[in-house]
């Protein structure tokens, strides 16, 4: 099976760089995908020396123009840099996509998620505002589903992506008067083109979401909270041994003021 696996990224705000390089260092660590296999898009600003650091890990660098300029804003501090258009994995020519924040950890064999019979998986989380969203759906035509995919980590099979590439533009390109902030459109938009795939829901073990104070390391994919949490004991407690040493440091450097304090007791 041909699995491609995509990131999209702009050089600024520049922690978004750091977490790229530690998802993808995990995602080769646990996965063990052929580098060259692995796909990031970078929009501009693009920084020389960051393309150098990813080609350095012999994956796929694709720097191109944004394709909706002004459209996903980045809420990280005040960069006016793009924010991860997703968008652009309906680019790539495979069977099987795999699309990944950079914000992630990758805590074990990804392949394991994507085996199954479906065409798109992702995890779903539940509209907050259910009437505002289903007129959403109502608006558009399509059928409605109390839910949207939370675009962190996405699986697309049989070239799905290719098929919904022009309706997820569409809508990208809509009103969609249900997001604040420019950043959450693409994954509205996504859960209106996909209305007519064959959608298997990930589970939290498959997705494990931080900022819902889920912190099982026993998962395949760790997704960050944003800014400053507090210290995940449970976590610290179990890095030690339990993981592969890259994994385990993209832990250490997630919480190093804690984790050296606690490892110097």
């Amino acid at each position: 099976m041909s699995i491609r696996y995509v990131y999209s990224l702009s050089s600024e705000p520049r922690i978004i760089v750091q977490q790229a390089i530690r998802s993808v260092r995990t995602l080769l660590t646990t996965t063990k995908p052929d580098p060259a296999n692995v796909n990031l898009f970078f929009t501009p600003p693009v920084h020389d020396d960051d393309v150098e650091v990813f080609e350095e890990l012999g994956v796929t660098v694709r720097v191109k123009e944004p394709d909706f300029p002004g459209g996903f804003r980045t809420r990280l501090g005040d960069s006016r840099a793009e924010y991860a258009e997703k968008w652009k994995l309906t680019k790539i020519d495979a069977e099987t996509v795999v699309f990944l924040d950079c914000d992630t950890v990758i805590l074990d064999d990804l392949t394991d998620v994507v085996a199954g019979d479906f065409e798109f998986k992702a995890r779903p989380l539940d509209a907050n505002d259910p009437e505002r969203w289903r007129a959403v759906f109502d608006r558009h035509g399509e059928s409605y589903r109390p839910w949207y995919p939370n675009t962190g980590f996405l699986v697309f099979k049989n070239r799905t992506h290719e098929r919904i590439k022009d309706r997820w533009e569409r809508y990208i390109r809509a009103e969609i008067p249900y997001y604040v902030e420019g950043y959450t459109k693409e994954q509205f938009a996504l859960a209106l083109a996909t209305v007519d795939c064959d959608f298997e829901p990930m589970t939290p073990r498959e997705h494990v979401m931080e900022w819902l104070d889920e912190t099982r390391i026993d998962g395949y994919l760790y997704h960050l909270a944003d800014g400053d949490i507090s210290v995940r004991q449970e976590v610290l407690n179990a890095i030690d041994g339990s993981l592969p040493a890259p994994v385990q440091d993209a832990f250490k450097s997630r919480f190093r003021g804690h984790y050296d304090a606690i490892s110097k007791k």
